[in-house]
């Protein structure tokens, strides 16, 4: 080995052997890129398959958050209803101790019809001030007579035509309150309006405005709810047929009034949303056929709808929901008076 020397070795014998140290360098170079190349390619499947997981997962976390969203807005649901159960049993408490009038009046756990079924509020018996104003069967009051007591004479917004931005523009014209309205004039509303913004506020027609104020001023609530079913938005042309009084929209909103849309099961003691689905699923719908529907047809839903269902008492329900679909809505909130839960 000491004697060897390339330069007696050919030529072409470097050559061959530095092509062969290539040949042995690009191959492994190309295992190595290879070997990566694979490790690579398990490496995306995994992230695949990872991604696959958490959309499995997104999904199902979407579905919950739907679940409980629809759990949530039935929550809010409750709670604004027993606020307006307290309000209405706080305004009767006081009602009580202000007059003797009020002695005597009977509690109802929904307002002759305001959903719940678990705690009595008050409610008047006899002729209601929104019955006599010619509100449809469907409709029922919170607090009996002070049931008006939620509306300031400030708010003047409980005229037809007048909504949040009216109103800002009358106060800031001096208008305050409704004795205020009902002593300005159609010209002076008119003023106040143009100088406001005569150009958008051109097409409101405040003409009915004074009459409206000075009903609600006088506390003639029937005169101003019945006046108001036939305006179209304050004005003093006369929309086809009638529409809902302002005065009622305002109560709804503030949960004074609950107004039951036509087979609306909850309208009946002790009936829920829950247990109003569970009853249509299997045809009962209406308040007629809940009216007809025999107490061991209820129960046995109720039972196989599982335990928490089970506690129910159905025994007057077809009777209350007889009272509902032919309309006797003074007899249903004088029959709810001496209910509890529907039991």
């Amino acid at each position: 080995m000491l004697l060897f020397s390339f330069c007696d070795c050919h030529w072409i014998i470097p050559w061959i052997l530095a092509a062969l140290l290539g040949a042995l360098l690009c191959w492994l170079l190309h295992a190595s890129i290879r070997r990566r190349v694979k490790e690579l390619e398990e490496e995306n499947e995994r992230l695949r398959g990872m991604i696959s997981n958490l959309e499995g997962q997104l999904s199902d976390c979407k579905a919950k958050r739907a679940a409980l969203d629809s759990e949530l807005t039935l929550l809010k649901g409750t709670i604004k209803e027993k606020e307006a159960e307290l309000a209405a049993s706080r305004m009767d408490s006081k009602g009580k101790e202000g007059s003797s009038e009020d002695v005597g009046t009977k509690s109802t756990a929904k307002e002759s019809g305001i959903k719940s079924g678990d705690v009595k509020g008050p409610a008047s018996t006899g002729t209601t001030p929104l019955a006599a104003a010619g509100i449809a069967a469907g409709t029922a009051q919170a607090g009996g007579k002070n049931i008006y007591s939620v509306l300031t004479d400030d708010n003047l917004q409980v005229v037809e035509g007048i909504g949040p931005k009216m109103d800002e523009v009358l106060k800031k014209g001096g208008v305050k309150n409704w004795s205020d309205l009902a002593a300005s004039t159609n010209v002076s509303l008119r003023s106040l309006l143009d100088e406001a913004n005569a150009a958008r506020y051109r097409i409101i027609d405040p003409a009915t405005w004074p009459k409206q104020a000075a009903m609600a001023a006088s506390g003639d609530w029937e005169s101003l709810i019945s006046y108001q079913k036939k305006l179209d938005t304050g004005r003093t042309s006369k929309s086809a047929g009638t529409t809902d009084s302002k005065v009622e929209k305002i109560l709804i909103k503030m949960g004074a009034l609950k107004r039951w849309k036509q087979d609306d099961l909850k309208a009946v003691e002790g009936i829920g949303p829950k247990i109003e689905g569970l009853l249509k699923t299997k045809g009962i719908d209406t308040w007629r056929k809940l009216s007809t529907a025999s107490e061991d047809t209820i129960k046995k839903i109720l039972e196989e709808a599982g335990p928490r269902f089970r506690l129910a008492d159905p025994a007057s329900w077809p009777k209350q929901a007889e009272m509902a679909a032919d309309g006797r809505w003074d007899d249903l909130d004088e029959y709810q008076a001496f209910l509890q839960g529907g039991k």
